[in-house]
């Protein structure tokens, strides 16, 4: 199942990272369609045409990592091209305390492994890194990222995470960010195409992949966090809850479940609150820097 113009680009993950490399006038292109001097509408204009012309994929790095880029397809993507950076840097601000030498990193909804590789720096080749994605060419570009990274230490699954074992219908974004594809097709942007997913709760894949305790999880995926989130912290012993947990909170009027309320029933405050997402602490520990 699926958009075909979507599967083919996932073919284009084959090869070496850096045969890809975008010249000057892509780099243009895209910081153009970024920049903030234009307001919303301007922007979404100039970007139609900038995906006409120099859709990619391109080889670039941000921040020391390695990335096959798809700026055309996906938001994350589109900040590290045009910005030279990552996305989030007041979200991965708050979680750097908690990421140390050694540190377990559980990202659910990896998309393209951008905080999943940016945690394995952090926590250096004692440490682990279990990036959950769902959707098969984003996991396929996930993984090219890894090698094209030598991240070992990052192991990824490609499941939905829900309440249950099964299948599930994800409902993928065709309209220019397959990061807002979700189970939810409500929340999908633009939800063109359709895959029959696995769908696995995140207690038994936290358990099969052997890690005895995470520093830090983080779950974003387009409105189904609670079908996660809660279903974890009540049948997790106390040995797994993670230290902090960043949480997608921009869909939460699309929730079963409120998040906070069981985050705080189980030990968790608010430590920091960004637009999109809020990171929570365990009152249990302590930072480790």
């Amino acid at each position: 199942m699926g958009n075909a113009r979507i599967a083919d680009n996932s073919v284009q993950a084959a090869g070496r990272f850096g045969d890809s490399r975008p010249g000057g006038f892509s780099r243009t292109l895209w910081r153009l369609a970024d920049s903030r001097s234009l307001g919303p509408v301007s922007r979404a204009r100039l970007r139609q045409v900038v995906v006409r012309l120099a859709p990619g994929p391109f080889d670039i790095e941000a921040e020391e990592i390695r990335l096959r880029a798809y700026p055309a397809e996906n938001h994350s993507d589109r900040v590290a091209m045009a910005r030279g950076r990552l996305p989030d840097r007041d979200e991965r601000r708050a979680l750097k305390p908690f990421l140390g030498n050694g540190g377990v990193f559980v990202d659910v909804g990896a998309n393209v492994g951008l905080y999943a590789l940016w945690a394995a720096r952090r926590v250096g080749p004692a440490g682990r890194v279990l990036a959950i994605e769902p959707h098969p060419a984003m996991a396929d570009r996930l993984r090219f990222n890894i090698a094209a990274n030598g991240a070992e230490r990052v192991s990824v699954i490609q499941s939905a995470v829900g309440e249950e074992a099964g299948t599930a219908t994800l409902h993928g974004s065709a309209g220019g960010n397959s990061g807002q594809s979700s189970l939810l097709k409500a929340v999908a942007f633009r939800p063109e195409d359709r895959y029959a997913v696995a769908v696995r709760p995140l207690l038994d894949l936290v358990e099969e992949a052997g890690l005895a305790a995470m520093d830090v999880l983080k779950i974003d995926i387009e409105g189904f966090e609670d079908r996660a989130l809660v279903p974890f912290l009540a049948s997790a012993p106390d040995a797994l809850l993670p230290r902090a947990v960043l949480l997608e909170t921009d869909v939460a009027e699309h929730w079963r479940s409120d998040c906070a309320a069981a985050l705080a029933a189980n030990g968790y405050t608010l430590l920091a609150e960004t637009t999109a997402n809020a990171i929570y602490q365990h009152n249990k520990v302590e930072n480790r820097t």
